[in-house]
């Protein structure tokens, strides 16, 4: 576990496996640490890859001084936090946000990506007019971040049956605990990349 400052950002990481393994980046997806969401798939790639994963901006303790909000930002730290590791190529991989960066990382550095696999993730598809589709479905007026950065225990449990078919039922000190450790801090910032 490492926090490295990169610019005028630190961003917290995680690196495992051989040094001199081909490299995978994993990204993760809106809402998670990093940590919640590869531990199996970095468990089965470091047998032979350098896994590295990172905590995008204002995800677990990665944060920035500059308040630029855009994918842009996102990209740039990450392509500093692969200089830095001396990765010249990697193989990238991004669930939902973390695909969107993903895949405008391929796009802004073609020769740095060897791959790039997106999972449940809109890409560049999606439109204002998806997103305004999406707030109507929610009944949102301007903005998804008090549905998708819950700030309270019941909005978790929400969030939970809106994310899964058969959604599991959260015991009420698990609840704030969610609350507390994934979305306590930089609360505001996430709404910012949401709206952003």
């Amino acid at each position: 576990e490492h926090v490295e400052p990169l610019g005028d950002a630190e961003l917290h990481y995680y690196a495992e496996g051989p040094e001199d393994g081909p490299t995978v980046l994993l990204l993760h997806g809106f809402g998670a640490s990093t940590i919640w969401q590869w531990t199996a798939q970095v468990k089965a790639l470091a047998k032979d890859h350098r896994v590295i994963v990172p905590n995008l901006l204002w995800f677990g303790r990665s944060s920035s001084q500059n308040r630029d909000f855009s994918l842009d930002h996102q990209v740039r730290t990450v392509a500093l936090l692969l200089d830095h590791l001396g990765v010249d190529r990697c193989a990238v991989v991004g669930i939902s946000y973390g695909g969107i960066v993903a895949w405008a990382l391929a796009n802004e550095f073609p020769a740095r990506v060897s791959k790039a696999v997106i999972v449940d993730s809109p890409g560049t598809a999606y439109t204002d007019d998806d997103y305004a589709a999406l707030l109507a479905r929610f009944g949102m007026t301007d903005s998804l971040g008090p549905l998708l950065v819950p700030s309270t225990g019941d909005a978790v449990q929400t969030l939970m049956e809106l994310a899964y078919y058969r959604p599991p039922t959260i015991p009420k000190p698990l609840r704030r605990a969610v609350v507390r450790d994934l979305y306590g801090e930089f609360r505001d910032e996430k709404v910012l990349l949401l709206e952003t």
